[in-house]
């Protein structure tokens, strides 16, 4: 796996509303 979609796929998923409520902030 590259180094540049782990970061990319973590923001972006940060970013974008979760289909699901998280627990967390």
């Amino acid at each position: 796996t590259p180094p540049r979609s782990t970061p990319t796929s973590a923001a972006s998923d940060c970013a974008k509303p979760s289909p699901r409520p998280t627990p967390g902030p």
